[in-house]
């Protein structure tokens, strides 16, 4: 019986679903548990929408916390999260996209957005900076543009 329920469990796994705790000898799980373990159980933590915020992609969702049978449709979304995009790549508007030095944001090798490092326009005075090649006016006294 137990490789039955192991096998059972292994197959929730594979699909997806939340298997880290097992329920008590009375087959439930403690009250402060997050997600289910037996194969009832996570067919119904699934089937609810408990799986919709908790910032992983499990049971049938087709990205973190969106899409599936219970969740809220993902749209055309790729991602959801800068975590869901391919190493270095950033989630802006639902599409995962190299950094740019024009996307508004601080990313990349930019000491502050869109500006600084090796690729992007040097910063103007006030900005953040890690050297004074980073800088417009070529002085980076304590970490920012002088």
């Amino acid at each position: 019986m137990k490789t039955i329920a192991t096998l059972l469990l292994a197959t929730f796994a594979l699909a997806g679903c939340a298997t880290r705790l097992l329920p008590d000898d009375a087959g439930s799980l403690p009250a402060d548990a997050a997600l289910d373990a037996t194969p009832d159980q996570t067919t119904t933590f699934c089937a609810s929408a408990a799986h919709c915020s908790d910032g992983i992609k499990n049971c049938d969702e087709t990205n973190v916390d969106c899409g599936g049978a219970a969740c809220t449709s993902c749209g055309n979304c790729s991602c959801k999260f800068d975590s869901d995009c391919i190493m270095g790549n950033v989630c802006s508007g639902c599409f995962c996209f190299e950094p740019s030095c024009t996307d508004g944001r601080r990313d990349g090798e930019e000491s502050d957005v869109d500006c600084g490092g090796t690729v992007c326009p040097r910063c103007g005075t006030g900005k953040k900076c890690l050297t004074t090649n980073d800088c417009a006016s070529g002085r980076c006294p304590n970490g920012t543009c002088g």
